[in-house]
């Protein structure tokens, strides 16, 4: 999990980095985490599992920081 979740980070970012204004940058971070947020809440795991909890919150987290930014 922790290497798929690296790789999806570095791609979400390397594709944020193509929108040029800062503020639409940060908005587009916001919908896709937030799109990667509700695949693993409504996903066919339980989201009571501890790995699935972890995942959520390291998303969550990744969504925070970039409404902080808009």
């Amino acid at each position: 999990m922790t290497r798929l979740r690296t790789e999806l980070s570095r791609l979400i970012i390397a594709q944020s980095k193509k929108i040029k204004v800062d503020t639409q940058q940060s908005a587009f971070l916001v919908g896709i985490y937030d799109d990667v947020i509700r695949g693993l809440a409504t996903g066919p795991g339980r989201p009571s599992h501890p790995k699935l909890q972890a995942e959520l919150s390291y998303f969550r987290t990744r969504e925070e920081e970039a409404k902080r930014r808009i």
